[in-house]
């Protein structure tokens, strides 16, 4: 056994010694991603995740409309191909979002190198895989600067193994949101530990930081909140450098994420906010309520809708018209979502039932009511990829599923780094106060995001509603697994260059 062991250990030695010849542990990374993950999105069978009707959101506001037979596919099939509108678009946008952007730069490559009339899905794949593969390099930089070749390589691997999940980048071929928020949190996580261990230049990480924030708040409309929790990250930003450049750099960057996150929400458009408050009352509150009845009468409203329990906005058969004139004079207008939160105050069991059910749903980052295939690949209705689903099959089976670990986790967190954070702020070393702050930034955002999601849309799609605590959970997992490896769990201080001591 001790020499087999000890075979394994010299044989990984070799491996590590030869390919710290040619190639760094951050660009190794890419490379095994840039195959695995390529495998997924180029090569057919091609893999991605079927419309639930989201997909309108963006499809005719940035001038493309479905081609005949796609309202077949809903829920069940990958489509990949999408008409150009070839005339006027009247069609406005539905809500605000920084996804357009990355849209409309996939139609331009598309019409560039394909057709004018006919947008084929892969070009915005091609677009999100060339930043994602960004992000990986720079997650991996900032976790291995300065560490032996012997980890930093382990780290690598276990980064691919986490972020390379098919369970995430099966969203590229797609358009939905989630796809940007990824990455977003990507480069936002790279940006902060870049800074944290003094990598680059200062300015231009808050820069990069700065920019990603601003995409992944406005990417979505829950996401407004976000920005007041990525305001501590700035708080620790501001510590690290006293130059006047910098922390006007620092603040700049401040108030344009907190800008954003006011816009994002005063912008939320009428449409999208009668789709968040039908199904905050009929997947929310008269789902877990055991008299849904009185619930209602409670509130002021007619008994006669809880006949809407369970019901959600875009279900092919209702038993009302959601844009009946009926429902806008008697029911959008009776109640509105400091009605959902005084109810779930004075019922607080059916809000925990709600948490936990939530809870349940973090981990199940691929929808499984959503297919992953395209229908010539001719597997069966709602058919779900398991190729390098490694790391999101062992979270769905083995990680605790209730309200209460995640409550615990959050704890655990803030208490095992804050022991490093006192330290660092007792003896001056106020870059090490980044790691503290950028935990706090994430950790705040798990709570905001649960109750977001649950008062703002009920139990309706919450697999995708959850899906940023997924990525944060896996950020700090990564980070977490990184600092025990090069025993920096509980005191940074070997992170931190001589010169930042007593700053």
């Amino acid at each position: 056994m001790k020499k087999g062991l000890r075979a394994m250990n010299n044989g990984y030695t070799k491996t590590v010694n030869f390919l710290d010849r040619f190639i760094s542990p951050a660009l190794f990374s890419v490379c095994l991603v840039a195959i695995i993950v390529g495998i997924v999105l180029f090569v057919p069978p091609y893999n991605g995740i079927a419309d639930n009707g989201d997909f309108f959101r963006m499809i005719y506001s940035n001038g493309l409309y479905h081609l005949p037979g796609y309202s077949d596919h809903y829920f069940v099939d990958v489509v990949k191909k999408l008409g150009i509108m070839q005339y006027y678009n009247e069609n406005l946008a539905t809500i605000f979002s920084s996804q357009p952007l990355f849209i409309k730069l996939a139609i331009f490559v598309n019409k560039l190198f394909y057709s004018n009339t006919v947008f084929d899905l892969r070009f915005m794949v091609l677009i999100y895989y060339v930043f994602y593969l960004g992000g990986i390099y720079l997650l991996v930089e900032g976790l291995t600067y300065r560490v032996a070749s012997n980890k930093a390589y382990l780290i690598g691997l276990i980064t691919v193994f986490i972020f390379g999940d098919t369970a995430y980048t099966v969203y590229f071929n797609s358009l939905y949101s989630e796809p940007i928020m990824f990455i977003a949190m990507l480069y936002i996580i790279s940006g902060t530990l870049l800074l944290y261990r003094q990598r680059y230049n200062d300015t231009a990480m808050v820069a990069l930081v700065t920019v990603s924030s601003i995409i992944l708040v406005t990417v979505k409309q829950q996401n407004a909140p976000l920005a007041i929790c990525l305001a501590f990250l700035y708080i620790a930003f501001w510590f690290v450098r006293k130059e006047r450049f910098y922390r006007i750099g620092v603040s700049v960057g401040l108030v344009l994420v907190l800008i954003s996150g006011v816009a994002t929400y005063k912008l939320i458009t009428s449409e999208f906010e009668k789709i968040n408050q039908y199904q905050s009352l009929t997947r929310g509150v008269l789902l877990e309520s055991k008299e849904p009845e009185a619930a209602l009468a409670d509130g002021g409203m007619s008994e006669q809708y809880a006949l809407l329990k369970g019901n959600t906005f875009f279900q092919k058969y209702k038993a009302i018209d959601v844009n009946s004139p009926y429902l806008f004079k008697h029911f959008y207008n009776e109640y509105g979502f400091g009605w959902i939160l005084k109810h779930y105050l004075f019922h607080p069991d059916e809000l925990f039932t709600l948490l936990d059910i939530a809870a349940r749903d973090i981990h199940e980052v691929q929808p499984r009511e959503m297919g992953n295939f395209e229908a010539s690949a001719k597997r069966p209705d709602k058919a779900q990829v398991t190729y390098f689903t490694g790391y999101s099959s062992i979270k769905r089976m083995f990680y605790p599923k209730t309200i209460g670990f995640i409550a615990i986790w959050m704890l655990v967190y803030l208490g095992i780094y804050g022991v490093s954070a006192y330290q660092n702020f007792k003896e001056k070393r106020y870059r090490g106060l980044v790691r503290y702050g950028f935990i706090i930034a994430l950790i705040t955002m798990v709570p905001g995001i649960l109750l977001i999601s649950i008062v703002g849309d009920g139990d309706a799609d919450l697999a995708k509603h959850l899906f940023l605590i997924a990525v944060i959970f896996d950020g700090l997992t990564l980070m977490t697994i990184t600092d025990i490896l090069t025993n920096h769990l509980w005191s940074d201080e070997g992170n931190l260059l001589q010169d930042e001591k007593g700053r």
